[in-house]
């Protein structure tokens, strides 16, 4: 695959990846979908199915793209997948977490109680 410089890139040596509008514009794309997520505006599910299809799409034909903007822009819309598919997974363990913890002061509760009797 031939590697050829996206339009608004500068060729040369690596810089940081925060550098690049590519990489903002997925970062962008990330926090927007996670606010909606948050707020109850996109189903958690359907964040999951979407960032599914799409890294998988980005994996099956992205990558192989002959135009660099192409791929780029395949990229961008991989990592703004990625990073919003922690959000449903992070809420969905924290709720595990707050249902162990409530299940442990019941048990405290009633082994209180037990033991008061």
């Amino acid at each position: 695959m031939e590697k050829t410089v996206a339009s608004g890139e500068k060729p040369g040596p690596r810089r940081r990846i925060i550098a690049s509008p590519w990489t903002r514009i997925g970062l962008l794309i990330a926090g927007i979908e996670a606010i909606l997520v948050l707020v109850g505006v996109i189903p958690r599910w359907a964040v999951v199915v979407i960032a599914v299809l799409a890294l998988a799409a980005y994996f099956a034909w992205g990558r192989r793209a002959k135009s660099a903007s192409v791929r780029q822009t395949w990229w961008s819309l991989a990592l703004s997948q990625a990073l919003v598919l922690f959000v449903p997974l992070v809420l969905w363990i924290l709720g595990a977490l707050v249902v162990v913890g409530i299940a442990a002061v019941a048990a405290v509760v009633l082994v209180v109680l037990i033991l008061d009797r």
